[in-house]
């Protein structure tokens, strides 16, 4: 069985399809709900047993039309058409809503001269950077700062939805553990979306080409 170098300290779950055993931040949980249909279980609250596969769509789309479920599950269940897309969404609301958390709770703000602002008085965990950004925007906002941690994983509108506004082009969170958990569920949902994800300000432009 293939496993990959986690302390052992790390929470890890066996993936059904590829049978490797991967930190469970990296995966995505699945359960059976009463009326046999399988459910993405992103916060891994639901009762039940657990069935667990790699946050990738490509494992996604093969679970749905190989029969994945049923074959490890032993008995009859329903597995949704649009699995990878109904993943991606629960994964994309997951993060928005954490954002949204930290934006009521004055930790998160949102905009170059704000985020600016942040940068200045040493308190940001994490700056979020729109995919569609402008890059020489991007470098001359991160230029001093090279080792602040830089995602790149939701457009403009994404990032918008969890201010409230029509579109956002930057935005920072404030060093914090809820600056933690969201940057592990940003990690996550770049996977699914196989994108370059984590960067540092000095390798800005490439992460948004």
């Amino acid at each position: 069985m293939q496993r990959t170098n986690c302390s052992k300290n790390d929470s890890v779950r066996r993936c059904i399809i590829t049978r490797a055993s991967l930190p469970k931040n990296t995966m995505v949980r699945f359960v059976v709900s009463p009326d046999r249909i399988i459910t993405p279980d992103i916060e891994e609250k639901l009762p039940g047993r657990g069935y667990w596969i790699k946050a990738e769509r490509t494992l996604m789309n093969i679970a749905e039309t190989k029969n994945v479920f049923p074959k490890n599950i032993k008995v009859a269940v329903k597995t949704p058409h649009n699995l990878a897309e109904l993943v991606e969404e629960r994964l994309f609301r997951q993060v928005t809503d954490l954002v949204s958390i930290a934006r009521k709770s004055r930790t998160a703000v949102a905009g170059f001269e704000k985020v600016n602002a942040e940068l200045v008085s040493g308190l940001v965990g994490l700056i979020l950077c729109a995919t569609d950004g402008s890059k020489r925007q991007g470098n001359k906002l991160l230029s001093s700062y090279l080792t602040t941690e830089t995602h790149n994983c939701l457009t403009s509108c994404e990032l918008g939805l969890a201010f409230g506004r029509k579109s956002v082009m930057y935005a920072s969170v404030r060093k914090s553990t809820l600056a933690v958990v969201i940057s592990s569920k940003l990690n996550r949902l770049a996977q699914f979306r196989e994108m370059s994800n984590v960067t540092f300000s000095t390798n800005l432009e490439t992460a948004m080409s």
